[in-house]
């Protein structure tokens, strides 16, 4: 029995007892009313009329006719005087006031009007009646203060009032009631201190003064009550200690002191009150240890301390209180074991050490309370298994054992508890399963085994427990269906099975637990529909179906619960709208729906849902705009709106949710500007509207949300500056701004945000300095400024951040060195700089940051080596340097690293060796030391590295071979070793790699063998010396995956094989460079996705094959310096419309240039030359869109993008009379060479249009006719080359305006006339115009014929003269000759100058 039942049991008690007594008086019949007993009866009959309502008809006999007042009914006159001597209206239900006249009955000396509804003040004439003993007006509504009057009654024994609405304190003269022995004043409104004065109550032995608002102190002159037996002052604000004089007070048998603030130890006379039978001293203050003397209290039955801040243990000697009955001693800090003296209390019904900190074990000698019914040992350190013997206790009722740490099996003789209503094992560490038998415990009504390691099903037997209403088994491992006898525990209310391992539909059968309040199936793996018959559960207020994998429609019967407050669906597979009839759950407060596929729009009519607190719809496909509707929702505190498709802006009555604190609109499509209601919302704590398309300034109003700690707005398109008023939001802890057009500085007042933990401001453009003042922000855990346009340097004060765990300040433009201070941010975990302006060293004290894991200084201009403290960092897992001016060697310390994951030291002049150390890195997965000047081998070790995915060593000057043990590391999936002295052959590529680059060394022998070209994403092996035929690599087993493939400039030959229908996802082929022969297969027609092609520079034969046409995607196709043959194919112009770079130079193509090829109007590079092609030049180039200027190449550089990386195409072209590689600048190349074909007839004019062409050679054809008048309009042209033609007539005077070009000749045609004048002719010297018949400067003025050589000679140089000079010729030998010698004494005596002399030339001739 719990003690506030007890306390009510009490109190209910002590009124009938009082009641019955007032019935147990005499009742005398009084004879005939004598003379002069006139007044007792007017005052009856003025009582009567103030009483309101009779419903028990008690005063009936009251009335005027009736003379003979003591016959009436409740009143008892004496028998001398025939004068009323007891008034006895009890528990009749009358309602009105009491009448002053009562004063008038002067012989009164009881009065019971206990339990009725009376009203109003108590009258003072009640101080009249001086024979009075017992007044009890207790159970009634009586208002105001206790009259003063009352304590002229000098014979009152009983005074009862409580149970009233009394106010006010006790008179100061309660003392004066010399003959009170019950004093009776609880459940009122009484207030102050308890009067000192009553210590003059010598006979008192009952004092009830429960459940007021006295304060102060127990008065210490209580102590005088000697005869005190009852001390009831529970439930009021008393404070203090307990009077130390307690123990004289020896008649004690109750003392309840409980609800109160009583501070200090129970004192130990208590020890001494050996009649004491109750003591209630619980939801108090009271410390240090329980009296060992309590034990003396050997009557004692009910000993009641909860909820205190006792310490120590329980006192050895508690098995001496033999007639104990209830032990409660819960919710203190007791610590130690249960004693086994417990195991004395034979008497014990109730043992109550809940919320304690007890350890050990359960003693055995609890199975001798033969009477005990409830065991509660919750909340403590008890460990063990639950002992087999708990099941002899027969009459146990309840047993809560709940939050410690019993482990093993629930064991099967807890079943033998026939009597057990209430079972509570939650949050221990049993195990196994649910005893079959369970059913076998008829009377449970609760049952509890929440957040164990409980496996198996739920028995079937539990469908047996027809009284149990809650049922709790969340958060164990349970398997398997619901059983369908649950439908039997027909009145279970709460049945809660989340957090298990549940599957199956839910079954029907819950639709017939028509009691159902709550139903929590959470997290778990259910399928299947909701239950049609759910909407049977009437009274259901909680329904938690989240986490599972349920599907098909909300039904829309759920409207029909009227009671539900709770709804929870989320996390699961729903599909279709949200019914429209959830908004007829009137009582709904929760609504989450995240996390499913529902569509539509959120019904209008969700504002008629006025108690909703929280609404989740995150994570869905709702369309649509936000309803307006949603206004009306005034007591909704959360909204959670984010991973939708909304569209359309925030509605402007969302300013009339003045309750709400959580707003996340985030990842949507809304629009607009963000409405200044916001800035109404004074409780809001949290604004997410990241990720959508707002637009404008943040609203001013914003910073009237002074409780606002979470606002995130980043990825949007806000623009503007960032308001200074943000700094008044002294709340704020998270600030992210990312992602949008902010401008201006960083503003100062930001610092003013002292709570602020995260503040990110990255990718907007925000200018000027880093405030000094961002020390101040000492809270500071996360601070993003990267990819702005800070400038200035990192301030100092960044070392007042002690709490500081990431700085990210990367692509800014910063510049500086590293503050020394910065070794200060002693938690700093994420330090990235890259991509600034920052020189100097890096500082010591970055080794002093021993929390560090990330160290990013990439792309700045750090000089100095690596620093040897930065190996202090023992946590370290990516260190970033590249890209900077560092030097040195790379420190053998780096491999005491052990934690390190990435190490990027790209781009730097560091020498030397790598560091074999560095192979002690286990755990190194990103290793790149690209272009460098290291040297030496690869260290053999390399393989030990099991983790390794990408390694990179390009660009350096290794030597050596690759070593054996590379291929160990098998999770290896890039290897970039190009431009490097490596040698040897490579027999296979392994099965993990998906990226292999080898290119510029001197690999040789035949192509390795794959066994993951299935999966083989980019291999390059181009500029080395393999031989051989193609067939193996290209041919083997399985469709490739392949994008990117380079076999360039190598020595292989044979035909290329007819199997390309494998390689489907190819990007980029290029062959160039070797030996094959053969025709262009076919099969490469079946790359759909092809971009770029190379086959130049091998013995191809044949025609194009008309599969090409299928490349629609082709953007470079070289296929120049081969023997191909036939006509330029029509369709290269129709189907290849993508193209940039059309290379077929030195081939064999003969007939026209076709038409078609003006359809290329993206082409920028048409590269001809060197053919047999005649006829003339197609007047339609003015449709090349580039050339002309229509549209703008953005391409720089023809870059090949592949995942992260990205490859940089380039090509072979003519140039200025020079061949030579173009590879950063191809995108720019604007190139037309027709020169070395048979082309006749004139110039086309339409030529003169492409006003971005930069390079036009039409040399060696057999053109005539006059330059075109407006070739002056070519203004881009850089080369031009008309030489070797049939041209006549003069210069037209528009070349005057070519000003870039660095390249001109006109040489050997028919021209005649003056050169016109202009700065860049005039620079040329004169073979750029022989040949003719001009004049002029740079020539003299007499025009000297000379004969024009034959354009049909074999020669193959581009321009040039055929006059002998031997002067030129003499100068040029002596030159060579000299040159010579100098560079190759130079390369025989300096190694370094052989090196760089060998890698410049194979770079000559990259792809």
């Amino acid at each position: 029995m719990s003690a506030k039942w007890l306390l009510f049991l009490r109190s209910f008690l002590f009124a009938i007892l009082t009641h019955l007594a007032a019935f147990s008086t005499p009742i005398h019949k009084a004879p005939p009313a004598l003379n002069g007993t006139n007044v007792d009866r007017l005052a009856l009959l003025a009582i009567k009329s103030m009483i309101k309502g009779d419903p028990q008809g008690l005063l009936t006999s009251w009335n005027q006719s009736s003379t003979d007042f003591c016959q009436w009914q409740g009143v008892t006159c004496s028998p001398r005087h025939q004068r009323v001597t007891h008034l006895n209206l009890a528990s009749g239900g009358l309602m009105g006031t009491l009448s002053p006249s009562v004063g008038n009955l002067s012989f009164l000396r009881v009065i019971q009007l206990f339990n009725n509804s009376f009203s109003s003040e108590i009258p003072p004439e009640i101080g009249r009646l001086f024979r009075l003993r017992q007044l009890s007006l207790s159970y009634n509504s009586f208002t105001g203060n206790i009259p003063a009057t009352i304590m002229n009654c000098s014979n009152l024994q009983v005074l009862n009032l409580g149970n009233n609405n009394l106010v006010g304190k006790i008179p100061d003269a309660i003392g004066s009631l010399s003959m009170l022995n019950i004093l009776a004043l609880p459940s009122n409104s009484l207030q102050g201190g308890i009067p000192p004065e009553i210590g003059r109550l010598f006979r008192l032995q009952e004092l009830y003064l429960f459940n007021n608002t006295f304060t102060g102190n127990i008065p210490a002159t209580l102590m005088n009550c000697s005869n005190l037996q009852i001390l009831y002052l529970a439930s009021n604000n008393l404070v203090g200690k307990i009077p130390d004089g307690i123990g004289s007070l020896s008649m004690l048998r109750m003392i309840s002191l409980h609800d109160n603030s009583l501070q200090g130890r129970i004192p130990s006379e208590i020890g001494s009150l050996f009649r004491l039978q109750e003591l209630w001293l619980y939801n108090n203050s009271f410390t240090r240890n329980i009296p060992a003397t309590i034990t003396n209290c050997s009557n004692l039955q009910i000993l009641q301390l909860g909820f205190n801040n006792l310490v120590g243990k329980i006192p050895d000697g508690i098995g001496s209180l033999s007639m104990l009955s209830i032990l409660a001693l819960h919710d203190n800090n007791l610590q130690g074991g249960i004693p086994n003296e417990i195991g004395r209390l034979f008497r014990l019904q109730e043992l109550w050490l809940y919320n304690n900190s007890f350890t050990g074990n359960i003693p055995a000698t609890i199975t001798n309370f033969s009477n005990l019914q409830i065991l509660e040992l919750g909340n403590n350190n008890l460990v063990s298994e639950i002992p087999d013997w708990i099941g002899s206790l027969s009459m146990l009722s309840t047993l809560d054992l709940r939050n410690n740490s019993f482990r093993g099996n629930i064991p099967a003789t807890i079943t033998n508890c026939s009597n057990l209503q209430i079972l509570e094992l939650d949050n221990n560490n049993l195990v196994g399963k649910i005893p079959d038998a369970i059913g076998s415990l008829s009377m449970l009504s609760i049952l509890g085994l929440t957040s164990n390691i409980l496996e198996g099903g739920i028995p079937l037997e539990i469908g047996r427990l027809f009284r149990l209403q809650e049922l709790y088994l969340f958060n164990n491992s349970l398997t398997g269906n619901i059983p369908a006898t649950i439908r039997n525990c027909s009145n279970l209310q709460i049945l809660e099975l989340g957090n298990n391992n549940l599957v199956g539909k839910i079954p029907d059968g819950i639709g017939s637990l028509s009691m159902l309040t709550t139903l929590d199936l959470r997290n778990n793996s259910f399928t299947g529909n909701i239950p049609a018959t759910i909407t049977n559960c009437s009274n259901l207020q909680i329904l938690e179906l989240g986490n599972n994998n349920l599907v098909g429609k909300i039904p829309d019967g759920i409207g029909s619960l009227s009671m539900l407050s709770t709804l929870d669906l989320r996390n699961n597979s729903f599909t279709g709208n949200i019914p429209a009839t959830i908004t007829n759950c009137s009582n709904l407060q929760i609504l989450e729906l995240d996390n499913n596929n529902l569509v539509g729009k959120i019904p209008d009519a969700i504002g008629s849902l006025s108690m909703l607190s929280i609404l989740g719809l995150p994570g869905n496909i709702l369309q649509g705009g936000i309803p307006p509707e949603i206004g009306r929702l005034f007591r909704l505190q959360e909204l959670y709106l984010f991973n939708n498709s909304l569209t359309g802006n925030i509605p402007a009555t969302i300013r009339n949710c003045s309750n709400l604190q959580i707003l996340e609109l985030g990842n949507n499509n809304l629009v607009g500007k963000i409405p200044d209601g916001i800035g109404s919302l004074s409780m809001l704590t949290t604004l997410d509207l990241r990720n959508n398309s707002f637009t404008g300034n943040i609203p001013a109003t914003l910073t009237n949300c002074s409780n606002l700690q979470i606002l995130e707005l980043d990825n949007n398109n806000l623009v503007g500056k960032i308001p200074d008023g943000i700094g008044s939001l002294s709340m704020l802890s998270t600030l992210d701004l990312r992602n949008n057009s902010f401008t201006g500085n960083i503003p100062a007042t930001i610092t003013n945000c002292s709570n602020l933990q995260i503040l990110e401001l990255d990718n907007n453009n925000l200018v000027g300095k880093i405030p000094d003042a961002i020390g101040s922000l000492s809270m500071l855990s996360i601070l993003g400024l990267p990819g702005n346009i800070l400038q200035g340097g990192i301030p100092p004060e960044i070392g007042r951040l002690f709490r500081l765990q990431e700085l990210y300040l990367f692509n800014n433009s910063l510049t500086g060195n590293i503050p020394a201070t910065i070794r200060n941010c002693s938690n700093l975990q994420i330090l990235a700089l890259g991509n600034n302006n920052l020189v100097g060293k890096i500082p010591d004290g970055i080794g002093s940051l021993s929390m560090l894991t990330t160290l990013d200084l990439r792309n700045n201009s750090f000089t100095g080596n690596i620093l040897a403290t930065v190996t202090n960092c023992s946590n370290l897992q990516i260190l970033e340097l590249g890209n900077n001016n560092l030097v040195g060697k790379i420190p053998d310390g780096i491999g005491s690293l052990s934690m390190l994951s990435t190490l990027d030291l790209r781009i730097n002049s560091f020498t030397g060796n790598i560091p074999s150390t560095v192979t002690n890195c286990s755990n190194l997965q990103i290793l790149e030391l690209d272009n460098n000047n290291l040297v030496g081998k690869i260290p053999d070790a390399i393989g030990s590295l099991s983790m390794l995915s990408i390694l990179g060593l390009s660009g350096n000057i290794l030597q050596g071979g690759i070593p054996a043990t590379l291929w160990n590391c098998s999770n290896l999936q890039i290897l970039e070793l190009g431009n490097n002295n490596l040698v040897g052959n490579i027999l296979s590529i392994p099965p993990t790699v998906h990226w292999l680059n080898l290119r510029d060394n001197n690999f040789g022998g035949k192509l390795p063998s794959s066994t993951n070209s299935s999966s083989l994403i980019s291999l390059d092996l181009s500029n080395n010396y393999f031989v051989g035929s193609l067939h193996n690599l290209v041919c083997s087993d399985g469709v490739k995956k392949t994008k990117y493939f380079s076999l360039g400039y190598n020595q292989l030959s044979g035909v290329i094989p007819e199997c390309w229908e494998k390689w489907s996802s190819l990007v980029l082929l290029w062959l160039s460079g070797n030996y094959l022969s053969g025709e262009i297969p076919s099969t490469l027609g079946s790359i759909p996705l092809l971009q770029f092609l190379g086959i130049s520079r091998n013995k191809i034969s044949g025609g194009l094959p008309s599969s090409l046409l299928n490349l629609s995607y082709l953007k470079v196709l070289d296929l120049g310096r081969n023997n191909l043959a036939g006509i330029i194919p029509p369709w290269i112009g129709i189907k290849l419309t993508m193209l940039k770079i059309l290379n077929l130079r030195t081939n064999n193509f003969y007939g026209n240039a076709p038409d078609q090829l003006c359809y290329l109007s993206q082409v920028q590079v048409l590269d001809l030359a060197d053919n047999n092609l005649s006829g003339n030049i197609p007047r339609c180039f003015n449709n090349f869109s580039v050339l002309s200027g229509k549209e703008t190449n953005l391409e720089v550089q023809l870059l090949f993008y592949l995942d992260d990386h990205s490859f940089l195409v380039g090509d072979e072209l003519v140039m200025k009379g020079k061949e030579a590689t173009y590879r950063s600048f191809l995108g720019l190349v604007m190139l037309l060479d027709l020169s070395r074909n048979k082309f006749s007839g004139q110039i086309p004019s339409e030529l003169t249009t492409l006003h971005k062409l930069k390079s036009l050679n039409l040399s060696r054809n057999q053109l005539t006719g006059e330059i075109p008048n407006k070739i002056g309009d070519m203004k881009s042209l850089e080369s031009f080359d008309l030489s070797v033609n049939n041209l006549s007539g003069e210069l037209p005077m528009s070349l005057s305006g070519l000003n870039f070009l660095s390249s001109f000749n006109v040489s050997y045609n028919n021209l005649t006339g003056r050169i016109p004048t202009g700065t860049q002719i005039q620079s040329f010297n004169e073979s750029s115009f022989i040949g003719n018949k001009l004049c002029g400067a740079p020539l003299t003025n007499d025009c000297v014929h000379v004969d024009k050589p034959d354009t049909t000679s074999d020669q193959k140089e581009d321009g040039g003269s055929h006059k002998v000079d031997w002067g030129l010729i003499i100068s040029i030998a002596l030159g060579f000759i000299t040159g010579f010698w100098v560079i190759v004494v130079s390369l025989i005596l300096n190694r370094s100058w052989k090196i760089t002399y060998f890698r410049l030339m194979r770079k000559l001739i990259k792809v």
